[in-house]
């Protein structure tokens, strides 16, 4: 009990010295005096097992990505429709197609319902990337 102590106490105290060396997606075998070798697998087991567990939730993590990313193409799709749509009838009804004001509009409805964790400026790049792209559609 106390060489395992001993362990812990050397496990929280090189953490605590060295936490910018200290990363948990790295399986790192530390090369030091834990007073036995089954202290230094221990460590090792505890690191490994942080490892398994973060690689875990990164997974489920990135599979929740994938399904937003999914999504996000269903919406920008259908927002390209509506594009289309729109600048069939411009076109039909001789309208002219780039609108600054709407744009202006637009970036300024979307900062108002923006709460984060997008900055607004990041926010208007995306949209204005959205838009600029989209208009090759209308043309």
């Amino acid at each position: 009990r106390k060489s395992i102590t001993c362990f812990y106490i050397k496990l929280s105290f090189l953490i605590q010295v060295f936490p910018d060396c200290w990363n948990p997606l790295m399986e790192i075998v530390f090369i030091g005096n834990f007073g036995t070798s089954m202290q230094s697998f221990a460590f090792y087991t505890v690191i490994k097992a942080m490892n398994q567990e973060i690689k875990e939730r990164l997974l489920q993590l990135r599979e929740n990505i994938d399904e937003v990313d999914e999504e996000l193409l269903k919406v920008l799709n259908r927002r390209a429709e509506l594009v289309i749509e729109v600048g069939q009838i411009k076109q039909k009804e001789n309208i002219q197609v780039l609108d600054p004001d709407r744009e202006s509009q637009l970036m300024a409805r979307l900062s108002t319902l923006n709460d984060g964790p997008i900055e607004d400026e990041m926010l208007k790049d995306l949209f204005q990337s959205i838009i600029d792209i989209l208009k090759r559609l209308q043309v």
